[in-house]
């Protein structure tokens, strides 16, 4: 029989072995190093969260999206709610993903299908809020949805949009909610928990996206045994009317390549063109697929040079 030191013990034990877990299980997702020296410190994020230097690291990158997303659709706009509204499929039929999609084999992508650019904040992380001049936005007047039949909805192009999940759509820090967490584990904790809340820039310009008729997917590098959760999580923050969750395969497959990849079959085989890829880490914006790549600031470290 264990005494009641030893089953003391054995209490504690899995609390200490699962804090380390959820450490390892960020830095494998590529999100966090346990303890590494290029992080930023809980002190550091808490400087840069609390400053407002964060949030206009997020808003410099959010407005140029906002006036590219609306300068790029107002071509399409009135004609897809057109075809909506009389019951036309827009664009080939989506077939859905490919169940026997092997997403860790290369995809070679072709010149036009580079981005013409990646739009990141200036000098992003911890330092003075400087205040930076939004954008102007100019409404293009949209195209008149003039003599839709079936035939011009099938011959539409279909628009959309692809984010990471974590610090791009997600924080697993709770950012923007009345208790932010600031160290590496806890974010790990809100991470597997599945209670991430929303990056609000990227909410409004989801939801902009949806409003002028495009589609919108989610790929990140989470692991696939963590679907129920993501997207669970991703519902109950306000993404619900996604095309699309995108995970990776394995833990260890090379991020860029998968996700580069997986944007191949969404354009490729599923028919749809990515106007903009939004992430937080290079690797999400690797390669193309995509028309234009906006860059938010990870919170977890400053970008290495």
């Amino acid at each position: 029989m264990n005494s009641p030191r030893s089953n003391r013990t054995r209490a504690f034990n899995p609390i200490a072995i699962l804090t380390v877990a959820l450490v390892t299980f960020a830095a494998m997702l590529g999100l966090a190093g346990s303890a590494a020296a290029a992080d930023y410190t809980p002190e550091q994020r808490k400087e840069y969260f609390d400053s407002g230097k964060y949030d206009q690291d997020l808003g410099f990158v959010a407005a140029r999206a906002r006036k590219f997303i609306i300068q790029r659709t107002h071509r399409t706009i009135k004609i897809v709610r057109a075809c909506k509204s009389k019951g036309f499929a827009l664009g080939k039929a989506d077939p859905g993903p490919d169940p026997a999609a092997d997403y860790t084999v290369p995809a070679t992508v072709p010149k036009k299908r580079l981005p013409d650019k990646i739009v990141e904040a200036p000098k992003p992380g911890v330092g003075p809020v400087t205040h930076p001049r939004k954008p102007r936005i100019r409404y293009p007047k949209p195209y008149k949805a003039k003599r839709i039949s079936k035939r011009r909805c099938k011959h539409m192009p279909k628009l959309a949009i692809a984010m990471d999940m974590d610090e791009t759509s997600a924080s697993s820090f709770l950012y923007g909610s009345d208790s932010p967490v600031y160290d590496n584990a806890s974010a790990g904790a809100s991470l597997v928990a599945g209670i991430q809340t929303a990056i609000k820039p990227m909410l409004k310009l989801y939801r902009l996206a949806k409003r002028r008729g495009m589609a919108a997917f989610i790929i990140t590098a989470r692991p696939e045994f963590l679907r129920e959760t993501t997207e669970k999580n991703l519902t109950d923050i306000g993404y619900r009317a996604l095309t699309g969750v995108y995970l990776k395969p394995g833990l260890t497959d090379d991020t860029a390549t998968v996700k580069n990849s997986e944007r191949a079959e969404i354009v490729k085989r599923r028919g749809y063109r990515i106007i903009a890829m939004f992430g937080d880490q290079p690797t999400d914006l690797e390669y193309g697929f995509f028309e234009r790549g906006f860059k938010y600031q990870s919170p977890y470290r400053p970008d290495e040079e």
